[in-house]
């Protein structure tokens, strides 16, 4: 009986992992094309001013 729940809390456990490392990657992805985090406003309003 306690082999069974060892085994099941190892399986689960490798299922948390991948699916980690799987929404890990698709993350990486999204970040590295900024798609995500767009350029900020401001930023480009500050340099407009410091070039005039």
């Amino acid at each position: 009986m306690d082999i069974l729940i060892w085994t099941i809390f190892l399986i689960t456990g490798i299922i948390a992992f991948t699916l980690l490392v799987k929404t890990n990657v698709k993350i990486n992805k999204i970040v590295s094309n900024k798609e995500f985090f767009p350029k900020d406003p401001q930023v480009k309003y500050f340099t407009n001013k410091n070039k005039k």
